[in-house]
């Protein structure tokens, strides 16, 4: 069974090449590339991962994340974010006073800053879909 994995980026050139790579990797991977797209694709199919970018044109990233994690407690997502305040260490994101702001990083299993290493995304993925 392949893994299917559901990208919420309003990037679309990292979009394509982080589709590619995962691809390569033998992941079955949808896109979306804005917040109400993504949060109605991941709602209404059954994703292992969904990697969420926190900057999106018409929701933001947070917003997706706790609808996302209240209608579908055990869905395990990766935040992909270029905002510099956030560390690779979920714990340590929770415990900064910019985190509290955004309650909503309790919720990601994972939260990678951009630009990242790919090996590290893959890993990072791996990990969850195979908890």
């Amino acid at each position: 069974m392949t893994n299917k994995i559901l990208l919420i980026d309003d990037d679309k050139e990292l979009s394509e090449e982080l589709t590619e790579v995962l691809q390569d990797e033998g992941y079955e991977v949808s896109r979306a590339y804005n917040g109400r797209d993504g949060e109605k694709m991941a709602v209404t199919s059954d994703y292992d991962v969904v990697l969420l970018d926190l900057k999106l044109p018409d929701v933001s990233g947070s917003e997706v994340l706790n609808n996302l994690k209240s209608i579908k407690p055990g869905c395990r997502v990766i935040i992909i974010t270029g905002n510099p305040v956030f560390e690779n260490n979920i714990e340590e994101a929770v415990s900064r006073d910019e985190a509290k702001k955004e309650n909503v990083y309790k919720y990601a299993d994972r939260i990678i800053k951009k630009p990242f290493d790919i090996e590290q995304l893959l890993s990072a993925v791996g990990e969850l879909i195979n908890r």
